[in-house]
């Protein structure tokens, strides 16, 4: 497997709206004090700050910006060391707002984990940016991607499943948080009709 290179983007378009946006590494983003600002806003919704914890992430009541520059830091590092690689989902439009983070993890031979989350202003967005995300994964040659995601969580399986992602793994795992389901998808072949 080649080493991902920080530099590609992809333009990607949402399905309804025809809002653009651009998918690029964290790198290539620079974190300002508002848009430090915005990750925090984002983070504090109620179902990202749930799956945070679920994730084990150790924060308090509230994401904080110290929360959000840790994360930073940690996306640059993932980068940096060639261990795992954070993706922020942006609007095209000059302003470059957050829509959402895609995550690159526990490379395994040509597999990797991935997971992700959307800003609830963009939801909608999801499986189209995951889409672009497979398709830079084919240009360093990863084979294939699993995600996990919790039972009850309709809407993150069904981005999964928009996204050409099977459910191989029913009740893998059962922690404090519910069951969580374990989806693949190879990226030796394409999706025949587009989600």
């Amino acid at each position: 497997m080649q080493r991902p290179d920080p530099s590609v983007q992809a333009g990607v378009v949402h399905p309804k709206t025809e809002q653009r946006f651009v998918l690029l590494s964290a790198p290539s983003l620079y974190f300002s004090e508002s848009r430090i600002g915005d990750l925090v806003r984002i983070c504090n919704s109620a179902d990202i700050m749930q799956m945070i914890r679920q994730g084990g992430v150790p924060i308090g009541s509230k994401y904080t910006r110290r929360n959000a520059v840790s994360f930073i830091k940690y996306c640059n590092e993932g980068w940096e060391e060639d261990d795992h690689y954070v993706f922020f989902l942006v609007t095209d439009d000059g302003r470059q707002r957050i829509a959402g983070c895609y995550e690159l993890r526990n490379r395994h031979r040509e597999s990797f984990e991935t997971g992700y989350w959307i800003a609830p202003q963009y939801r909608g967005i999801g499986a189209t940016g995951l889409l672009a995300l497979i398709e830079f994964c084919r240009t360093f040659q990863v084979g294939s991607l699993y995600a996990r995601a919790l039972e009850a969580n309709q809407a993150s399986r069904r981005l999964l499943e928009k996204a050409g992602f099977r459910c191989v793994r029913s009740k893998s795992e059962a922690g404090p948080h519910g069951t969580m389901l374990r989806y693949e998808r190879s990226l030796r072949t394409r999706l025949k009709t587009p989600p």
